[in-house]
């Protein structure tokens, strides 16, 4: 026989699982222009191999080894080489496999220009058992093996010969997921950790999404986030690293396992506020398969800010050799980026897993924190009003309010401010309020009353945009707070009128995010939207308080009764004074 072209059935392709200790036979080491003995490395070794032959009495026993990559007879990144030993002599035979790309990694083995010795039965055995070189397809039924073996005649033989797959077939897509923090203290900074497994039964993964419950947050100001071009080459300074990813990937009990992979926080990927970019040198036993990369989307919820992470497609082979990846570790463990929530309500992370056939999986992991109640809640707000020509009864006021907290605290999770009987609501303004349609395509300045600003040490800058009346359902519009900025976020709060005497305005959905301070203005003049019902420099101006009510993630509640800072009254001398100075005349 001069040449064999062995094809092996489609869905029997190599396990990434046998690079767990394997090793190649180098060039040097098998010497194939030599009669000396080959030194391939006993770990290079994957099968076995007997050859009967009419020439001999005792059939030669040998091995199979793996040639070492691009360092073959064949150039190729696999090949392999069959090895037998006589009586005073070595037969040393290679041999070319082809993985084919388009048919799922489908072996082709061909050994060509053999030697002119005539052989009754050559068999080869590959290792079996968890690091087997080959494994079986996933589906039941039969598969058919096909061989053309051409003389030194130039006569070519075809023939076939079939097995049955019967047990664990594929069968469904039943992924394990698991997720929470290391430390899960409330508001203090953890790892975070996810695993994703499957069995050898389950469909193959190919994408997943995830997201966080509110409070799960990250310190974007302290990372350096990787630009798009680093990002798709791989290539992001270490200043970007945010975590490590470890892959297993291989049928059987024992997937070969790449460690050494890392997660990279860049800049805003798929239209969302951020991405990763996770990279994975695909290197197993002698063999160097690149570098994968692997991007997903981070996008934060501008009503929550709860986290949504969506991976692109993950790469189902590599060179034309299947990753059957089975297990995914992703550790986010920047010391200091990750935050656990401030409220221990019980908490669900969910994922949506989506298989290469094509089924989707919905997944889920419990998560809460403890030890909320050890939080403190002190917020500090200060209301001012007034100012030039704005403290006359029936003349519009610009209003500032600004929160502030310190850091350590619980979070806020509900603020209502209600104002004195001194300060009422100009209707006709606010009647003028945009619909929600309106808002949401940034039609809406004509309905803009003021401006807001937020600070957070989880971002690089602060947070501004508009503040508008918007139509929303309720008999009066909403106050809607536009704050854009590395992330877009929208604060709504409701504007009441109990009693017909106090204006009122509640925000009922405040995320889970530590905030320094927020400063929001409403605009005085022509389009103020809030006017003096008193004289704000007389001592009912002056005296009046307002309610403000705080409630902390941790539940938590804090009532204050805060008096205005009246801007504008004029002092001695017939300034326009702020602080002591006017406080004092007005007192008098």
């Amino acid at each position: 026989m001069r040449k064999a072209v062995v094809t092996l059935p489609q869905g029997v392709r190599v396990s990434p699982s046998s690079a767990n200790g394997l090793a190649a036979c180098s060039s040097a080491q098998i010497a194939l222009d030599s009669r000396a003995q080959p030194t391939c490395p006993t770990a290079s070794k994957v099968g076995s191999l007997t050859i009967e032959t009419p020439l001999l009495r005792e059939p030669l026993d040998g091995a199979v080894y793996l040639a070492a990559p691009f360092d073959n007879p064949f150039d190729s990144l696999i090949a392999i080489y069959l090895v037998a030993r006589g009586p005073g002599f070595v037969v040393k035979l290679p041999g070319h496999v082809s993985p084919d790309a388009s048919k799922g990694g489908q072996l082709t083995a061909t050994f060509d220009d053999q030697p002119q010795v005539p052989f009754s039965n050559l068999h080869l055995e590959f290792d079996g058992g968890p690091r087997a070189p080959i494994v079986l397809p996933k589906k039941c039924g039969t598969y058919t093996t096909h061989a053309e073996m051409t003389g030194w005649n130039g006569r070519t033989v075809a023939s076939d010969s079939s097995f049955s797959v019967s047990e664990g077939c594929s069968g469904g897509f039943r992924p394990g997921f698991d997720a929470g923090t290391q430390n899960p203290v409330a508001g203090e900074s953890s790892s975070f950790r996810l695993r994703l497994t499957r069995e050898d039964s389950d469909e193959e993964l190919k994408a997943l999404s995830i997201h966080t419950p509110r409070g799960m947050t990250g310190r974007i100001a302290d990372v350096d986030l990787c630009g798009e071009l680093d990002a798709r080459n791989g290539t992001c300074r270490e200043s970007a690293r945010v975590g490590s990813v470890t892959v297993g990937a291989g049928a059987g009990t024992n997937p070969f396992y790449i460690s050494s992979c890392w997660a990279y926080l860049t800049d805003s990927y798929r239209g969302c506020d951020f991405g990763l970019s996770i990279v994975v040198p695909a290197i197993a036993g002698p063999f160097d398969l690149g570098v994968v990369v692997v991007r997903s989307s981070v996008c934060v919820d501008k009503h929550t800010a709860e986290l949504t992470v969506t991976s692109d497609e993950l790469p189902s082979q590599l060179q034309g050799i299947p990753l059957d990846v089975k297990d995914v570790r992703v550790n986010i463990d920047r010391a200091g980026f990750f935050l656990n929530p401030t409220s221990c309500e019980e908490k669900t992370i969910t994922g949506v897993i989506e298989s290469l056939a094509g089924s989707k999986a919905n997944v889920s992991s419990r998560f809460e924190v403890g030890d909320c109640a050890a939080l403190p809640l002190r917020p500090r707000m200060s209301l001012v009003v007034g100012g030039r020509r704005s403290t006359q009864r029936g003349r519009t006021t610009p209003l500032t309010a600004t929160l502030r907290q310190g850091p350590g605290q619980a979070g806020l999770s509900r603020v209502r401010v209600t104002l004195p009987t001194t300060i009422n609501a100009r209707l006709t303004v606010i009647n003028d309020a945009c619909t929600r349609a309106e808002f949401e395509a940034a039609k809406c300045e004509d309905a803009r009353t003021g401006t807001a600003t937020a600070k957070t040490p989880l971002l690089d800058d602060p947070l501004r945009g508009g503040v508008y009346f918007v139509r929303n359902g309720h008999p009066l519009p909403d106050l809607f707070v536009a704050l854009r900025g590395q992330v877009d976020f929208d604060l709504i709060g409701r504007i009441t009128i109990p009693g017909s005497k106090h204006l009122r305005t509640s925000f009922n959905a405040v995320p889970d995010v530590p905030v320094s301070s927020f400063t929001l203005r409403l605009n005085g003049g022509r389009r103020g939207s809030v006017g003096n019902a008193a004289n704000l420099c007389s001592r009912r101006g002056r005296s009046a308080r307002a309610e403000l009510s705080f409630t902390g993630q941790n539940g938590k509640q804090v009532d204050i009764r805060q008096r205005l800072t009246v801007r504008g009254c004029r002092a001695r001398g017939g300034r326009r004074g702020r602080g002591r100075r006017s406080r004092r005349r007005g007192s008098r």
